[in-house]
């Protein structure tokens, strides 16, 4: 499977310019966000992502080290949350244009459709495979990844389709929402941005703090 040409050009400059745009996008968002005067160890939207009311994201850049690091006891963690929450891994590009993160993405969004309970495993290998080719995998190394997740051929046939880009710009346009600038980042009940940073990078603070947030938002 040749993945030079997974998208068809006009896709390909699509998703490569969403890519580009996003970081000043996140940042720009970011400095308008109000001040909360350092009072909170995380971000209370200005703006609530009203269809987010019961979901917690998970954003996730596949050339994000910290993430790697993070990812997973976030799905751990992920597992306790009450059943009338959801979760959902959103993946998302903050960095320079990637076409290895693009190509990642595009294959994520094929998988989800022919073989949905290989997701999880295919963020991990995702991960690891980014940071062990330096970011810069090649594309037989995607490849690879996928093949060893379903029929690499049906998935390149649903990379190429029109849904596939959808589902990215879905993706990043939640990271606007959500003024993302860093990864991970949990986006919570559409109200609330929590990074590891924002708990001192010390697990049980961050999941202690996720908790928090989440008791707080049930309860009121």
């Amino acid at each position: 499977m040749q993945l030079e040409h997974s998208l068809p050009s006009p896709i390909r400059r699509t998703l490569l310019g969403l890519a580009a745009a996003l970081p000043a996008a996140a940042l720009a968002q970011k400095a308008a966000m109000p001040d909360v005067g350092g009072t909170k160890p995380y971000k209370v939207l200005r703006n609530p992502v009203a269809n987010d009311k019961v979901r917690v994201r998970e954003f996730i850049s596949y050339a994000c080290p910290a993430c790697q690091r993070y990812h997973a006891g976030i799905s751990q963690w992920a597992e306790t949350l009450p059943r009338t929450l959801s979760f959902v891994v959103n993946p998302v590009i903050l960095s320079a244009s990637s076409q290895a993160e693009i190509t990642l993405m595009s294959a994520r969004v094929a998988l989800a459709k022919l073989a949905p309970g290989a997701v999880a495993k295919f963020d991990t290998d995702a991960l690891e495979l980014m940071q062990a080719r330096g970011n810069t995998p090649s594309l037989a190394d995607i490849e690879a990844v996928v093949a060893r997740h379903g029929d690499a051929a049906k998935a390149l046939t649903v990379m190429r389709q029109r849904q596939t880009l959808l589902q990215i710009e879905q993706w990043l346009d939640a990271a606007g929402r959500y003024e993302v600038a860093k990864t991970p980042t949990l986006g919570v009940l559409g109200q609330f941005v929590v990074t590891p940073e924002d708990a001192a990078a010390r697990p049980e603070l961050f999941f202690g703090l996720l908790n928090g947030l989440i008791s707080q938002s049930i309860k009121a």
